[in-house]
C-alpha cells in the first residue's frame, strides 16, 4: 500500500463490487439497497448526538448503529473483517481514515466466524487491497462478503488524529 493507492472518488462511486461510496446529502444511484436511504437519514438526523457504543434503530431495515471514536492504526494483515448477515454503512463524522477492501474469496481465516457478532477476521496482504480514503461527511456501504479493514491511518499523510465514526448495521436481505 502506498500513498498514491488511496482513492478519492466522484460520489457516489463503486470502488469494488459490493461497495458504494458517497457523501451525505448526495443523490443515490439507481439500484441501491432499500435500507440505504433509511440508514443515511438516520445518520443525518442522529450521527452527531449518538451515544458511544450501540444505538438501536429498528426501522427501515436498519438494526442498530455503533458510535466509535479512535485513533487510526497501521494496516494489519489479520484485521480484514467480513460479515454474513449485516451490511455496514460506515460514516465518518470527524477525521479521516483509509479503508482497505478485498473480495473475501480465497482469503485465509485469521479468526473464525462468530455468529452472534456476525464477524470473521481474514488474513490478507494490505498491499493488495483497494484503498478508499474516507473524510468527514463521507459514507461507505460495505455489503456482506466484502473483506474490509477500516480505521487505517492514511498513508503518506500527517500524523493521524482521532476519528469519530458511526456504523449502521442493516439486514443485507432488505
Amino acid at each position: 500500500m502506498n500513498p498514491s493507492s488511496a482513492s478519492v472518488f466522484s460520489t457516489p462511486a463503486r470502488p469494488l463490487p459490493g461497495v458504494l461510496v458517497g457523501r451525505l446529502g448526495d443523490p443515490l444511484p439507481a439500484g441501491t439497497p432499500a435500507f440505504l436511504p433509511a440508514a443515511l437519514a438516520w445518520l443525518r438526523e442522529n450521527a452527531a448526538a449518538a451515544a458511544p457504543g450501540r444505538n438501536d434503530i429498528g426501522e427501515g431495515g436498519c438494526a442498530f448503529a455503533n458510535a466509535d471514536e479512535y485513533a487510526p492504526h497501521a494496516p494489519d494483515p489479520a484485521l480484514f473483517e467480513v460479515h454474513r448477515r449485516y451490511a455496514d454503512v460506515q460514516f465518518v463524522l470527524e477525521g479521516e481514515e483509509d479503508v482497505l477492501l478485498l473480495p473475501s474469496e480465497g482469503l485465509a481465516v485469521a479468526k473464525p466466524f462468530d455468529e452472534a457478532k456476525d464477524i470473521a477476521f481474514l488474513r490478507a496482504d494490505p498491499a493488495a487491497a483497494r484503498v478508499v480514503r474516507l473524510r468527514a461527511g463521507d459514507w461507505m456501504l460495505i455489503e456482506p462478503g466484502v473483506a474490509h479493514e477500516p480505521g487505517v491511518a492514511p498513508a503518506g499523510g500527517a500524523a493521524p488524529g482521532r476519528v469519530r465514526k458511526r456504523i449502521v448495521k442493516a439486514e443485507a436481505s432488505r
